[in-house]
């Protein structure tokens, strides 16, 4: 297990690594090709996908609280770059100003879908792409944890 580091510019592409996720990822790739050639149940593949998306946004929520335990100590502002958002998630200040808006919130459950179809494409190298359709599904699901995200 590696130590925990709080990212300078993008809690993204520092803290939480494709290969952290591949086993979900490849699992939907399975389920996405089966839904083509398959007679099992549409109901039984979309609740194994459902499985895949939550355990991948379960660990952006375990590396989100491992960064946030770190981040009193490991945050200095004058050699960070992350993002606005990203500061006002990871440094957890719930009585601050900026966490009764909740753009940032809504700007985190974004980046999180962006971020899956980006390690979904680059982890399947003969990966379906993901369209409108499927981006949105993903968002929806990502915007159940938002009460988790805060």
């Amino acid at each position: 297990m590696r130590n925990t580091q709080f990212p300078r510019k993008d809690f993204f592409t520092q803290s939480i690594r494709f290969r952290d996720i591949k086993g979900p990822l490849l699992k939907l790739q399975k389920l996405f090709k089966a839904k083509e050639n398959t007679d099992i149940p549409r109901q039984t593949l979309e609740h194994a996908r459902d499985q895949q998306i939550e355990a991948i946004i379960e660990k952006v929520i375990q590396t989100m609280i491992s960064v946030r335990a770190v981040a009193k100590n490991q945050f200095h502002e004058s050699t960070n770059a992350l993002p606005t958002y990203q500061k006002i998630w990871l440094m957890d200040t719930k009585d601050d100003q900026s966490h009764k808006d909740e753009a940032w919130l809504d700007e985190v459950c974004k980046n999180i879908c962006q971020w899956i179809k980006a390690a979904y494409q680059k982890t399947n190298s003969r990966a379906m792409t993901l369209g409108p359709a499927e981006y949105d599904y993903i968002l929806s699901y990502v915007n159940k944890y938002r009460e988790a995200l805060r």
